[in-house]
């Protein structure tokens, strides 16, 4: 059975992998993240669709940069 705490670690252990393949600088990171805007872009208009509230689909599309993080 999957439980909380088990999804919480592999989380956790998903980090820490992305962060030692930037060399755990902060930069890197944070680029290497932003690269996943585009690669999971129509999924995640697809869950704000779903579950977010209109104020909040148009304050993230409204900066002219599709999906933001």
């Amino acid at each position: 059975m999957i439980t909380s705490e088990t999804v919480i670690e592999e989380i956790r252990q998903s980090r820490r992998r992305m962060s030692e393949q930037s060399g755990h600088d902060p930069a890197k990171y944070i680029e290497y993240l932003k690269t996943f805007n585009t690669k999971y872009s129509s999924q995640v208009e697809r869950y704000r669709k779903e579950h977010c509230p209109p104020s909040v689909k148009a304050s993230r599309t409204s900066k002219g940069k599709g999906v933001s993080p």
